[in-house]
């Protein structure tokens, strides 16, 4: 394995950044003493414009793509993210050879001097970008006002002291990197939230070197030096919540590994369906002594955080020859999806509460095709709903079930089929 001698290593230009940056690379030329390095510092799409909401720029990439670029065009030899900020669907032609040890994942509440959380307003008014964090102060505080919060931690701080907000959310990392100091601060009291309170977002508190893939003796030697094993791995568990939800960084979904013990707890909270439907786990997910991952806790654990798709034959359409566990489940249904066929009379035992959406099909005349039925099932199962896909007759006799079926197992999506008695053979 070669060492190099010097490598440009790109960075956002803002302070923070900066700052973890040249603090992970004076950690390795410690270990490396013939190593020197040079900051290529790079200005974002977030940074040029921190004013504007993050839901406008499209989500994950407006702090990475720049400096993503500067790799592709060999303008430098590696980049440092924060790894919340890069997809958990990275483009392969780059690689992520290193994540740094962790540094504080949580988040804290800010407050100014002397003013408790008791002491705030019924309706304070709560400053954060994050839906994430909007989705679990929610949870505690649900009559606060919260609004968007943007620009760096130093300029959130200053908007908060200028009275622009009650209380704000910010990320304990942050502060201390940045070396701000949360006991008996001058202006700020800080009020820090463990896991039970407030899931952490995938990847908080840790660091990624990008490189592009095919620089294979730079991947290999970053890797050796550099890489944090339990990281990666409590990472590898996070990611795999954000990647069975479909979700972005513009989606309140919290998740969460540490180590308890021998093992590795996997913490997430699913909110892509609202409050109504919110569904959280807190489940051991691998060995810390062996540092494995147990792929069917894995599974077993998403599970629980979506709704799950039951794929129910209508029968021939008379309410008297349907199934008892289908009514059930329709008077139980968060959202039922239901064809023209069969279920004129059985509309009536669906939830008043439910979503009806009716994907009925005629010859020319298709109220949903279906691929966006697929789609739909997914999408209402990720929003923690449970979910009856109403089938005239039985869901495989001329229903297309094994598509949806399909659809399903490929996404993790939980099902049941129920069947029902066909037209055609519900006769002698």
């Amino acid at each position: 394995m070669s060492v190099p001698g010097h490598l440009r290593v790109a960075t956002r230009r803002s302070e923070l950044a900066v700052i973890q940056t040249t603090q992970w690379m004076d950690k390795i030329v410690q270990l490396v003493p013939d190593l020197t390095y040079e900051l290529v510092e790079i200005d974002s799409a977030g940074d040029l414009q921190p004013e504007r909401h993050l839901s406008d720029f499209g989500g994950k990439g407006i702090f990475s793509r720049t400096l993503e670029v500067a790799l592709a065009e060999d303008k430098a030899d590696l980049a440092i993210h924060s790894l919340k900020d890069l997809s958990v669907n990275m483009d392969p032609f780059f690689s992520l050879p290193a994540l740094s040890q962790r540094g504080n994942p949580y988040d804290v509440l800010v407050t100014a001097k002397g003013r408790s959380l008791a002491e705030l307003p019924t309706k304070a008014v709560a400053g954060t970008g994050s839906p994430r964090r909007l989705m679990q102060l929610k949870r505690h505080y649900p009559k606060w006002d919260v609004i968007p919060l943007r620009g760096n931690v130093r300029t959130r701080l200053d908007k908060l002291k200028r009275g622009d907000y009650d209380v704000i959310v910010l990320a304990l990392a942050g502060l201390e990197r940045l070396g701000i100091e949360i006991d008996n601060h001058p202006d700020f009291d800080f009020v820090p939230l463990n896991e039970t309170f407030m899931v952490p977002a995938c990847g908080q508190g840790i660091l990624a070197i990008q490189t592009l893939s095919e620089r294979t003796e730079l991947n290999r030697f970053l890797a050796s030096v550099a890489d944090d094993k339990l990281t990666r791995l409590c990472y590898e568990a996070e990611r795999s919540v954000v990647r069975h939800l479909g979700a972005s960084c513009q989606a309140p979904v919290a998740t969460f590994a540490k180590v308890e013990g021998e093992k590795i707890v996997l913490y997430a909270i699913n909110g892509l369906g609202g409050v109504d439907f919110t569904r959280e786990i807190r489940e051991p997910v691998g060995d810390a002594r062996t540092l494995e991952l147990d792929e069917m806790k894995i599974k077993k654990a998403l599970n629980h955080l979506t709704g799950k798709v039951y794929l129910v034959g209508a029968g021939p359409g008379d309410a008297g020859l349907f199934t008892l566990k289908g009514r059930e489940l329709l008077e139980t249904a968060d959202a039922v999806v239901f064809d023209r066929l069969g279920t004129g009379e059985l509309t009536g035992f669906i939830n008043p509460k439910a979503d009806r959406i009716y994907v009925g099909k005629r010859a020319g005349n298709h109220a949903m095709k279906q691929e966006q039925i697929c789609e739909l099932l997914v999408q209402l199962a990720r929003e923690g709903k449970k979910t009856v896909r109403l089938k005239g007759g039985d869901p495989f006799v001329f229903g297309r079930g094994g598509e949806e079926l399909l659809i399903l197992h490929e996404n993790g999506i939980p099902f049941e089929v129920v069947p029902g008695v066909t037209s055609s053979v519900a006769a002698p």
